[in-house]
């Protein structure tokens, strides 16, 4: 969750999003492989869509990674 890199400033909300349209935060199409993840994505519930972005957003930044 990096806010300079990456969804760092999306909202949980914009993940759920983007994990059911493939639409990301700023309006762009996803493009394979994540495609193919959005594929299987878009059959979870919209809870279990949103518990996924709040997972995303709880994981530190990695070392070296702008964190």
């Amino acid at each position: 969750p990096n806010p300079n890199d990456g969804i760092g400033k999306w909202s949980v909300d914009e993940i759920a999003t983007l994990l059911k349209t493939g639409i990301t935060a700023d309006g762009d199409v996803v493009a394979a492989p994540m495609s193919e993840i959005v594929e299987g994505t878009a059959k979870l519930t919209d809870a279990d869509r949103r518990a996924i972005g709040v997972y995303l957003k709880s994981v530190p930044t990695l070392p070296g990674k702008g964190g």
